[in-house]
């Protein structure tokens, strides 16, 4: 083998890694209290594996996918958009991600978002009071670590 063959195996595994993406630019917006959720893409190519999926992790609830046709991503303008109403109560906080159909991540995950403060409960009405089964004791950084407490008393044993 020669050196610049050597050379350039290093470099490409201990290099830095670029973080595989399909789009260039994925966006979400803020969100009150039974709202619209709207993520937006843009640049690049649409991935393989279609369709593509809006995966919503919400602290203290259980996550949630929401499956985004093909139609919302238009090839002539290479901009994709879709709207969506979520559920949560104001004051929860979420991070959320556009997936591809394998579950593969197509852009950056969102900060942390905090539904706001809204009048309109009609998408609460449905809803069950959920246990809250851990609360976090730091405040979370993306890429941090922080410390979560369990409530002992609403979780279940298996």
């Amino acid at each position: 083998m020669s050196v610049t063959l050597l050379a350039l195996v290093g470099i490409l595994a201990w290099g830095p890694q670029a973080v595989l993406a399909s789009f260039d630019f994925v966006s979400f917006s803020p969100i009150q209290q039974c709202g619209q959720f709207n993520v937006t893409f843009n640049g690049g190519t649409p991935p393989a594996a279609m369709p593509l999926t809006l995966t919503v992790v919400p602290f203290n609830s259980t996550p949630i996918s929401i499956a985004i046709p093909i139609s919302a991503w238009d090839s002539t303008t290479s901009t994709g958009a879709y709207i969506t109403l979520l559920p949560f109560v104001a004051g929860s906080t979420l991070v959320a991600s556009l997936d591809d159909a394998d579950g593969v991540s197509t852009g950056n995950v969102s900060d942390i978002i905090k539904i706001q403060p809204s009048d309109d409960t009609s998408c609460l009405s449905a809803l069950t009071p959920s246990k809250q089964l851990f609360t976090p004791l730091d405040t979370p950084q993306q890429c941090e670590s922080f410390n979560i407490s369990f409530n002992s008393t609403t979780g279940s044993s298996a």
